[in-house]
């Protein structure tokens, strides 16, 4: 899961899916802290369910980079190309999916994601939602 906090700058983020799973990235970083943590998730589909009702697989990885964020971003992307190299996609039809969030800020990260074509968003119990236009509750 992607928390999007205000206390993080977040530089990048991609998607791709596969057959029966997909991959999800992000490079975000603690604000005034120099290192990029870069964060990967490998999700193997069981149902249809969503959040907690689902018996989906997922699988996280996370490491750290100190480097300018196109280094990073270059890092991640060629991530990305291998698993497409190597068939991650193949037959599904479907194309490597990246936004890069040039302001790096939270309310950004939110706006793309809740337009992007493979999420599903909920907001904790007890929280109040960031208002937004044309919200309908949950996407």
């Amino acid at each position: 899961m992607i928390h999007i906090t205000d206390e993080h700058e977040y530089l990048a983020i991609w998607y791709l899916p596969g057959n029966g799973c997909c991959w999800l990235a992000t490079v975000y970083r603690q604000k005034g802290v120099v290192a990029w943590t870069i964060q990967c998730r490998l999700r193997y589909y069981a149902d249809d369910k969503l959040f907690h009702e689902t018996k989906d697989q997922k699988e996280w990885f996370t490491g750290t980079e100190v480097a300018a964020p196109d280094v990073v971003i270059a890092k991640v992307d060629k991530i990305a190309h291998d698993l497409v190299a190597k068939g991650f996609s193949r037959g599904t039809g479907e194309r490597l999916w990246r936004r890069t969030i040039r302001d790096r800020s939270a309310r950004t990260l939110y706006d793309i994601l809740k337009t992007a074509p493979f999420t599903h968003m909920s907001t904790p119990e007890g929280v109040d939602a960031v208002p937004t236009t044309n919200e309908r509750g949950s996407a």
